[in-house]
């Protein structure tokens, strides 16, 4: 599956407007992938190199309600668990900054969505699929939350510590 027009320079998948060929259960990744996507830029920026084409099968035999909805948590933890990246969960923002790669869950300008981001050092991060217009996004965590973020409802896969 060529999906060349959607990754950054580093092999991310930052772009998911061009998925529009890539199937996302009963749908196409451009518009419920979210979760996949951010899966497995999580891996890969955990220094895994997973298989897009895996993550797209794993995705398609598991979504709920096939991908109505995008996916759950659960679907999304058991793909990182294939990778043993699973490490838990926060829900409060000011520990969000402690964690090397993570998949953030919240709600933007658009509805709610999951992002991979990964630390750059000196307390950024770089945000993978967050806003097609900023790439590379790199900032704070604090600086995402205030131009991006639109509710106080979020949560933290913690992928790596």
């Amino acid at each position: 599956m060529d999906i060349s027009n959607a990754l950054d320079r580093n092999g991310f998948i930052v772009k998911q407007s061009k998925l529009t060929n890539v199937p996302f259960g009963k749908y196409t990744a451009d518009e419920h992938g979210c979760s996949m996507i951010a899966s497995y830029n999580a891996a890969k920026a955990a220094g895994v190199n997973p298989s897009f084409d895996d993550a797209v099968q794993y995705f398609k035999d598991h979504t709920f309600l096939g991908g109505k909805y995008g996916a759950t948590a659960f679907e999304i933890s058991g793909y990182l668990r294939k990778f043993g990246l699973t490490k838990g969960y926060l829900f409060c923002k000011k520990n969000f900054s402690k964690v090397n790669v993570g998949i953030l869950w919240y709600k933007h300008r658009y509805g709610w969505h999951y992002i991979a981001f990964y630390s750059v050092g000196n307390g950024k991060f770089n945000f993978l699929n967050a806003n097609e217009g900023k790439i590379p996004y790199i900032c704070t965590m604090d600086e995402f939350f205030k131009n991006e973020v639109k509710s106080k409802l979020c949560a933290v896969f913690i992928v790596k510590v």
